[in-house]
């Protein structure tokens, strides 16, 4: 199961999300790796919110 760290308050008033994906442990070895960075936003459509996720700039 993924497990994930969120930042706010960047100067540029982002909220960032990074994500630590484990593997199967090998051999009683811990295994994972940090998954690439998100910005995350929302978009109004039809006057709803949709949460969207991009690669920070």
């Amino acid at each position: 199961m993924p497990e994930v760290q969120t930042w706010s308050g960047d100067p540029k008033n982002r909220v960032i999300q990074i994500p630590w994906i484990r593997t199967k442990c090998v051999a009683n070895q811990t295994t994972g790796a940090m998954g690439v960075p998100r910005e995350l936003t929302f978009k109004e459509v039809d006057g709803s919110f949709i949460l969207k996720h991009s690669v920070p700039e």
